[in-house]
């Protein structure tokens, strides 16, 4: 796949970045921050713990990581900031259970929802095994396939798709009167 001229520019700001040019760092960071942002917001509840995930994302892109160009840019920006967000919910701090707020500091890159019944959606999704949460979120949040949900988990594709299967169907039972109410 040929990359356009935008990615072209990301590559060598994050070239130069990762040789020490706080310049390009921080226009780098200008033109991803968004992107990183609504890849890990989609993981953590909590603003607090999306910012954290999103800025160990942008450590690891400029100092731990190396972007070899096998993928676009965006796909291994999406891999560095889904494994931060996974490192963040598996750690004893991410594994709190706090209510979706209802300001955020952050553009919104998705439509604004109803706000309770986001709120009852989010607190369902929180309330998942985290191990549970991870698949869902990963699989039918953002679309990625079974089989690379499962090395990024490191487990079987089996485990993921089962994974998948619990947390649908705890989310059922947990939205089971939202689901009423729409069949009115």
């Amino acid at each position: 796949m040929a990359r356009t001229d935008a990615e072209d520019v990301d590559v060598e700001l994050l070239r130069r970045a990762t040789r020490g040019d706080q310049a390009a760092a921080a226009e780098f960071y200008r033109r991803q921050a968004e992107y990183v942002w609504s890849v890990v917001r989609r993981f953590s509840l909590d603003d607090d713990e999306a910012m954290d995930a999103s800025q160990e994302a942008f450590l690891r892109i400029f100092t731990g990581s190396t972007f070899s160009g096998k993928s676009s840019l965006r796909t291994w920006l999406f891999r560095v900031a889904t494994s931060a967000a996974i490192d963040l919910l598996r750690s004893p701090r991410g594994q709190r259970h706090d209510a979706l707020q209802a300001t955020h500091d952050h553009p919104r890159t998705e439509p604004e929802a109803d706000p309770a019944l986001r709120a009852r959606i989010a607190t369902a999704i929180a309330e998942l095994p985290v191990n549970q949460r991870e698949v869902f979120v990963l699989c039918e949040i953002m679309g990625v396939p079974h089989e690379e949900a499962a090395a990024m988990l490191g487990v079987p594709v089996g485990t993921s798709r089962r994974r998948l299967f619990d947390a649908k169907g705890r989310l059922r039972a947990a939205l089971a009167d939202v689901m009423q109410e729409w069949k009115r």
